[in-house]
């Protein structure tokens, strides 16, 4: 924190500015009359902003056998344990675990600034921790950490200012959600029914069109695999292919692939049994994070634990693509290994889809690409309000730039 304390604030620390901080307990898990109980009990998954609601609950025989804490409504919830610095307040009366504290703040102090303050605090709280195989941040180091405290009108404005971004955050996401449920049923719908069908047909792969066919995948696209250049050779390497490889599991799932982790060379590429697929080509990852798919936004090679289908005039490279999407907990359930799951390549010789008229794929990939455009657009706003937040919480939390206050 800057030396500098901005006129009117006031230099202090976490422990000056709260009436208490405590851990919370886990009753022992074995006995079966400590759960299930009427009191909501925080672990870290149910720590978000406006903590309403928990996954698990613990008796009062459960509380009263543990370190368990009981939290009124309005106690601000810290995790210090494991995930360190996740905060949110507890909208009604909570427990919490081992591992997360309530921190009561005086009265003199806002709920929602102190809130936005700790959230500020999280690399802090995160290089303090200690511990050799868990990491942990105790209350006593906690409350030394120094900070600077407002006046507290100018805490509860802005507060307000920054509860006001997180509201737009919050409704974003949520757009994000059903929109996202939408997608889910509309793929599940028009995958199995297509569009504007009456008459259906009993089938392998059960009730589809009457105007649709079974087809094995390898009869409507062009199949192929990747490879990986030897390693101990630099002439194969960053020669600016792009080569989708396990590194670039992240990039996965969403349409487009446009950028790899790493790149071959055409001497990669000459030397090995990897192959430049055109752009529009889907790729699958059958094994580590199994059944994620993408397109390519060009053209690129693949690494060996991908498969790749050129789609070229019979198929939609978005129709299959989504078809992928839809398929893909049926990818992780047949992939088989004990450290890594793979598929092997022979699963995909025997693959058969619900296959309708290139008109009808290219007509349920728009409807299903029009969804997908609208959840980018919210993303995209998402990411540029957290980005704003995180901006307006670095000046207003140090006093960098004022409020002003009627």
């Amino acid at each position: 924190m800057s030396s500098v304390v901005p006129k009117g604030w006031v230099s202090t620390t976490i422990g000056e500015a709260t009436a208490e901080i405590k851990d919370g307990g886990t009753p022992a898990t074995s006995n079966p009359e400590y759960y299930n109980g009427s009191i909501p009990w925080i672990v870290i998954d149910d720590i978000q902003p406006k903590i309403t609601h928990t996954k698990s609950s613990i008796t009062e025989l459960g509380l009263q056998k543990s370190s368990a804490k009981l939290w009124d409504e309005g106690t601000i919830i810290l995790s210090t344990g494991a995930t360190i610095g996740e905060v949110g307040i507890a909208m009604k009366v909570m427990a919490t675990k081992q591992g997360i504290c309530g921190v009561v703040i005086k009265s003199d102090v806002s709920t929602k600034y102190f809130y936005h303050l700790l959230v500020s605090k999280k690399r802090e709280l995160n290089i303090l921790s200690q511990g050799s195989t868990i990491k942990e941040t105790r209350p006593p180091t906690i409350k030394k950490i120094q900070i600077c405290l407002p006046p507290f009108p100018e805490q509860k404005k802005i507060a307000s200012i920054l509860t006001s971004v997180d509201e737009v955050i919050e409704n974003t996401q949520k757009q994000i959600d059903k929109l996202q449920d939408l997608k889910k049923a509309t793929m599940n719908e028009l995958l199995t029914k297509g569009i504007g069908h009456t008459e259906f047909k009993d089938s392998e792969l059960g009730r589809i069109p009457k105007s649709w066919e079974i087809r094995f995948l390898d009869d409507v696209t062009k199949r192929g695999s990747g490879h990986t250049p030897a390693k101990q050779s630099p002439s194969y390497w960053n020669g600016g292919i792009k080569w989708v490889s396990l590194a670039d599991s992240s990039r996965l799932d969403k349409g487009f692939i446009y950028e790899t982790d790493k790149e071959i060379s055409e001497d990669g590429l000459a030397n090995s049994s990897a192959v430049l697929h055109p752009k529009g080509t889907v790729v699958l990852s059958r094994d580590a994070g199994v059944g994620k798919s993408s397109v390519l936004a060009e053209a690129m090679a693949v690494s060996q634990h991908f498969m790749a289908w050129r789609c070229e005039n019979l198929t939609d490279s978005w129709f299959l693509y989504y078809w992928m999407q839809k398929a893909k907990p049926i990818f992780e359930a047949v992939a088989i290994g004990s450290t890594i799951k793979t598929i092997g390549l022979g699963y995909f010789k025997q693959l058969k889809m619900a296959y309708p008229p290139f008109e009808e794929q290219k007509s349920i990939a728009t409807k299903l690409l029009s969804i997908d455009e609208h959840i980018d657009k919210l993303k995209d706003k998402l990411s540029q309000t957290q980005s704003l937040k995180k901006s307006l919480m670095q000046d207003l939390l140090t006093g960098k730039v004022r409020v002003r206050v009627n």
